[in-house]
């Protein structure tokens, strides 16, 4: 999965939607004390925030993963004489990595490709070789060229 970090540019519509997504899934910062608040684990569903007026606004509590769990929190935090609120916590899904389609080489590029594999094979040469038709050919006239020549030589 591609992490963006902070500052960099959003270039293409994946990086977008990746970026959106991601703006989304992280929770609001509290008012108060954002610092303080731990990250939810993947299985947790609800959070459940108290109001305190030493802290002058909702503070996070506790994470729940069922909501079983967090109602039976908030019952118990509300007999204690807190104000409590439980929410959902959004986890969207980050659209798929957008991958390039699959382009069929060009058979006669093979071909030369091969063709200089097997001169610079002959060599010794073990150079990548070139994608450029062009190019292919020169390097392919200058490995006959080496061979001949050591082969007079």
């Amino acid at each position: 999965m591609q992490h963006m970090p902070p500052g960099q540019i959003v270039r293409t519509p994946h990086d977008h939607l990746v970026t959106e997504a991601r703006a989304v899934k992280e929770d609001p910062p509290s008012p108060v004390d954002h610092r303080g608040r731990p990250k939810p684990h993947p299985d947790d569903q609800f959070a459940v925030c108290i109001h305190r007026q030493g802290d002058r606004g909702w503070v996070h509590y506790r994470y729940c993963k069922a909501e079983g769990d967090a109602d039976q929190l908030v019952r118990e935090l509300e007999s204690d004489g807190y104000r409590v609120r439980k929410r959902r916590i959004v986890k969207p899904e980050l659209p798929p990595e957008s991958t390039p389609p699959q382009v069929a080489p060009d058979p006669a590029i093979v071909a030369l490709q091969d063709e200089l594999r097997n001169l610079w094979e002959q060599l010794g040469s073990t150079r990548a070789v070139p994608n450029d038709p062009e190019l292919l050919r020169r390097e392919i006239a200058a490995a006959k060229a080496e061979i001949e020549r050591r082969r007079l030589g």
